[in-house]
């Protein structure tokens, strides 16, 4: 009888916890998976242009860059944090193209829900040039305002890197700014 009922017991629990188990299977199914899509110049521009009506900040990083690595979690950050309020994040990877993968596992470690491009040509001088950034260094960010118009560019410099808060100023100063637009 013992055996009987611990029997029952346990298709008991199993019913109840199975559908369960199914229900978070199909939770973890419906988020997105984060994505990588190489692009040259007119393919940035084109997401860009996508992106009309927010704020877009885009990070241009390496995942061999240890400034980028090591503050890319602000980067996500903005997203999660002024999304609501009309900011769009896009990451731009100058890894090279035989890196994707490489990148894409960053990017997938960091959470990064945002859109992800990857540069066509790495950070060849060829690269720098497409992207406007200045002197070829990382990390470089560019903000938009909501017609698309580039409003703040940040590049970095021996004597002057990047500031997070720098740019978190300026993208909270066009959300303001654009708010009634």
């Amino acid at each position: 009888m013992l055996r009987a009922t611990a029997f029952v017991t346990s298709l008991l629990m199993v019913s109840t916890v199975a559908p369960l188990a199914a229900e978070e299977q199909a939770d973890k199914k419906a988020e997105p998976a984060i994505t990588i899509k190489v692009v040259d110049q007119q393919g940035y521009v084109a997401e860009i242009k996508k992106l009309k009506g927010k704020v877009v900040v885009v990070d241009f990083w390496a995942t061999w860059c240890f400034p980028c690595i090591k503050t890319f979690d602000k980067t996500v950050q903005w997203q999660t944090e002024l999304g609501k309020q009309g900011l769009a994040v896009v990451s731009v990877s100058m890894d090279d193209a035989e890196d994707k993968e490489r990148a894409l596992k960053f990017l997938t470690k960091k959470n990064a829900k945002i859109v992800n491009l990857m540069s066509w040509h790495g950070i060849e001088e060829d690269a720098a040039k497409a992207f406007a950034i200045g002197g070829g260094a990382l990390p470089h960010f560019k903000v938009y305002d909501r017609t698309g118009k580039l409003i703040k560019t940040f590049e970095y410099k021996p004597d002057r890197p990047v500031k997070h808060e720098d740019v978190d100023a300026a993208i909270r100063a066009a959300l303001a700014t654009d708010k009634n637009k």
